[in-house]
């Protein structure tokens, strides 16, 4: 139960850019799921994989702060 009252004092802290890219981040990762079902996204996986990468990385330092 401990984790669950840090994640939710953690996001408590979100501004409106943590919150922005925190549903880039979801969108990333949906994008990358999806690009299994389609040849157009499919060429973009590297640069959604990216983008994907930097929010988790944004998202974890502020959580971590």
């Amino acid at each position: 139960m401990n984790l669950f009252i840090w994640s939710e004092e953690a996001v408590q802290r979100f501004n409106i850019w943590d919150i922005g890219i925190f549903k880039l981040y979801l969108f990333s990762v949906g994008l990358i799921i999806g690009a299994y079902f389609s040849v157009f996204v499919k060429k973009y996986v590297k640069i959604i994989v990216a983008i994907a990468a930097l929010s988790l990385v944004w998202l974890l330092a502020r959580m971590l702060s």
